[in-house]
């Protein structure tokens, strides 16, 4: 809105003209005011339509939008501009507070990406973290995935197990036993068993 009230800032003051009761006419100084914003709030409208206006999950973009705002309010804090700067101190204070409570999540949902896999943090988190900061950083995200991983990994064992165990019930029947034989899936089974309990030297996730 406030975008689109500069492109007809000429018409303000001519509806000033032939309104009486119209006193509240921005200023030149006040549309100097409205650019300098709209220059700040460009970029958060293009990361809430990237992240909120798809049809599709965006989670996987979180983190490479929420770099990009950090990297402007860190430009815009320095600005000689004393009402930007006000502006951004409120703006970078809360900012922070939000970031801290959610950098996780949106770093694995990143990590999760096939395309980014854990170079998405290499990436990003310069931009979020001092350099001291950065690896400490990228460890408690990697520890996190690998738990993650290991505990996906042992439910899955254990749901194997399982069906295991219901096909061998199943053969145990003895009205069963020629179906089972005549389709072979008791042969298919513990073959998928023997295969996927044999595990990977090395996780997708170190194949970054």
């Amino acid at each position: 809105m406030l975008a689109a009230a500069i492109k007809f800032k000429d018409v303000f003051p001519r509806f000033a003209d032939r309104e009486l009761h119209y006193d509240i006419c921005p200023s030149a100084e006040d549309w100097t005011k409205a650019k300098k914003v709209c220059s700040v709030l460009e970029l958060f409208w293009t990361a809430t339509h990237i992240v909120s206006g798809s049809d599709y999950p965006t989670s996987n973009l979180f983190l490479n939008e929420v770099s990009r705002v950090k990297v402007l309010l860190d430009k815009k804090a320095l600005e000689n501009d004393i009402f930007i700067r006000d502006m951004v101190a409120k703006m970078k204070s809360k900012f922070d507070k939000y970031w801290g409570d959610s950098n996780l999540l949106m770093s694995i949902a990143a990590v999760l990406d096939p395309r980014c896999k854990l170079r998405a943090l290499e990436f990003c988190f310069p931009r979020l973290y001092s350099s001291e900061n950065v690896e400490r950083q990228i460890v408690v995200v990697r520890k996190t995935l690998y738990e993650l991983y290991s505990e996906y990994v042992a439910i899955s064992n254990i749901e194997d197990e399982s069906i295991g165990e219901g096909q061998r019930n199943k053969l145990s029947n003895p009205n069963l036993r020629h179906v089972e034989t005549q389709c072979g899936w008791s042969e298919y089974a513990e073959y998928l068993k023997s295969v996927e309990s044999i595990q990977p030297q090395k996780s997708e996730l170190d194949l970054s």
